[in-house]
């Protein structure tokens, strides 16, 4: 069974052939999420369009509670990207900002968080589980900004707060970044029902000239 990856096992462990670009793999897929119809018919259409992305990258913000599978949403998009032999890693956001601290001492961690910041699909799961202190801050910006930047295709951020709560929490210039992003997908628990229009793309606010 696949557990959450915690990418500071990848090359400390001394695993073979590991890496950060190949961390994501697990044994689920669509038919594994049923929290919501609505949603799954959304991400469905996603994971058609998956191979054609557009250059300029692309995001899925999905926030929800407990039950509500936002986690495994993200799991099953990076599968995805992993079956087109794309890379791919899921992470905890606390786990990123743990490696990017022991890179500040060694190399390999460096170098595995350098490839992170760069990979094809990037999920950054729980936002928000711990309150964020000015380090996990100034990561999660860095690395939202520096994947913005550099088009990569796919970022994905799972939270049990909605955007605007993430804005109070994290700040205005990563509560931009997460609406630059892209698409807004609202994940309910298995007894609230969400209609396909509630699943939109986000309209930046304030996002306009940015760097």
């Amino acid at each position: 069974m696949w557990k959450e990856h915690s990418v500071s096992s990848s090359r400390t462990s001394g695993a073979s052939g590991t890496s950060a670009a190949n961390s994501a793999n697990c044994d689920c897929g669509l038919s594994d999420y049923t929290a919501s119809p609505a949603v799954k018919r959304w991400i469905s259409r996603f994971l058609d369009e998956v191979p054609n992305l557009p250059k300029g990258g692309t995001g899925i913000f999905c926030c929800g509670d407990s039950g509500s599978q936002r986690n495994l949403l993200a799991r099953i998009v990076a599968q995805r990207f992993l079956d087109l032999r794309r890379t791919a890693v899921v992470v905890r956001l606390g786990d990123m900002v743990d490696l990017h601290v022991r890179g500040w001492r060694d190399s390999d961690e460096k170098a595995l968080y350098d490839e992170l910041e760069g990979v094809d699909c990037l999920a950054l799961l729980n936002l928000g589980a711990k309150p964020p202190n000015e380090l996990t801050r100034a990561c999660l910006y860095e690395m939202l900004k520096f994947r913005r930047q550099r088009c990569r295709p796919l970022t994905i951020l799972t939270s049990k707060y909605r955007l605007e709560s993430l804005y109070e929490l994290y700040g205005e210039d990563i509560g931009v970044e997460c609406e630059i992003l892209g698409a807004l997908v609202p994940c309910p628990s298995p007894d609230v029902q969400v209609s396909s229009d509630q699943v939109t793309y986000a309209k930046p606010k304030g996002a306009g000239g940015r760097s």
